[in-house]
């Protein structure tokens, strides 16, 4: 009957009982047998059916050495195939290893990757916004210090005063606020200001209608972010 010893613990085992104690002893790795002391790696102790007999054991010196030479041979064998499928362990885990440093690097980079073309959109959107921004901010600038839009007036018409150029609207409401008290001037007042400023200018050049000029006047202080209206009153922005 062969009978088996743990290395891991050192218990003695039938053959049958060995699959149970392995369940129970989870560092036994190797399995010795008693009679032959060869060492078993994983399953192997299973085709380990028959060993050496009593008389082979206990018989003469010469047999004795024989078997001995035979059995260090066996165990020198297992010994060498034990160690290569320990290197072909070894060499699988440091593979597997190298492969789950690899796919996590990989996937490290992959999500630097995608973060850096993140901020890299997100500061040329930023860049684009400021840049609308400020050619808005110069086109804006650019019409209120103009001195009429284009538009203003029909091509066929004369412009308004054929010696000193276009009335300018901007100005002229800009002086009239900058008299005015500091909660500003009513529309009503204001307009009426400008537009007699607009006469006085134009003389009998003027050949707009006065809905025409309530218009102007209107989209003047509404479209310019220097004037700010509040209820029926407009004051100057600083």
């Amino acid at each position: 009957m062969v009978v088996f010893t743990c290395n891991a613990c050192g218990e003695s085992l039938k053959k049958a009982q060995v699959e149970k104690h392995v369940m129970k002893c989870r560092s036994c790795q190797v399995l010795s047998c008693i009679d032959c002391s060869k060492d078993f790696w994983g399953d192997d102790y299973r085709n380990h059916i028959k060993c050496i007999s009593e008389d082979q054991k206990y018989g003469s010196k010469d047999f004795q050495t024989a078997s001995e030479r035979e059995n260090r041979s066996d165990t020198n064998d297992g010994a060498e195939t034990n160690k290569n499928k320990r290197d072909e362990r070894k060499d699988k885990k440091s593979k597997r290893k190298t492969s789950d440093e690899n796919t996590e690097q990989n996937g490290e980079n992959t999500e630097k990757q995608r973060r850096r073309k993140r901020r890299r959109e997100e500061n040329e959107q930023n860049t684009d916004e400021k840049s609308n921004k400020k050619q808005k901010r110069r086109e804006q600038e650019a019409y209120d210090e103009s001195p009429s839009l284009e538009g203003e007036e029909p091509a066929s018409q004369e412009s308004e005063s054929s010696s000193a150029g276009k009335f300018n609207w901007k100005g002229t409401i800009k002086a009239v606020l900058r008299d005015a008290p500091e909660d500003g001037l009513a529309v009503k007042k204001l307009r009426k200001k400008v537009l007699a400023a607009y006469y006085s200018f134009t003389g009998d050049s003027n050949y707009r209608s006065e809905e025409e000029l309530l218009s102007l006047f209107n989209r003047k202080i509404n479209n310019n972010p220097k004037f700010k209206i509040l209820k029926d009153r407009v004051r100057l922005q600083n």
